[in-house]
């Protein structure tokens, strides 16, 4: 037998070690969360809050949308949903102009389909609520 060459029955048993050892790895990979940080999660992996935007997250909602360069675009949101992975704000959706910036470093598509959901939500809620107050504060003509 030649130095270089292994048996079949070896070379056999080397690949359901190898085998075993692959599942075995992908299988702890796919019950604890990654190694690298929140920012190389993806949505699937961590929990995701949608939420309203805090006055004081004004200067992190600015750096994103420069991120996603569309800085000019969101100037001047006042008011705006964020969706958070992990404790991190990847997305926001502007309420008034109804903008979209996010992390181009994350997958952010379903996110933003989120957020657009929410918004959504919102208005409704909104127009019903306007149309009590205004129901109660106008009388109506028999």
């Amino acid at each position: 037998m030649q130095p270089n060459m292994i048996s079949a029955p070896v070379a056999r048993a080397r690949n359901r070690d190898d085998v075993a050892r692959a599942n075995a790895r992908r299988r702890s990979t796919h019950a604890r969360p990654s190694r690298r940080g929140a920012h190389a999660r993806s949505p699937q992996s961590a929990s995701i809050t949608i939420r309203l935007a805090r006055p004081g997250e004004a200067p992190d909602l600015e750096l994103l949308a420069e991120l996603d360069s569309r800085r000019d675009a969101w100037s001047g949101t006042r008011e705006a949903l964020v969706a958070e992975v992990g404790g991190r704000v990847v997305a926001a959706l502007s309420l008034d102009g109804r903008v979209a910036i996010a992390d181009p470093f994350v997958r952010t598509q379903p996110l933003v389909s989120m957020l657009e959901v929410r918004a959504g939500q919102l208005d409704r809620a909104r127009r019903r609520l306007r149309r009590r107050v205004l129901g109660r504060l106008i009388p109506r003509v028999a």
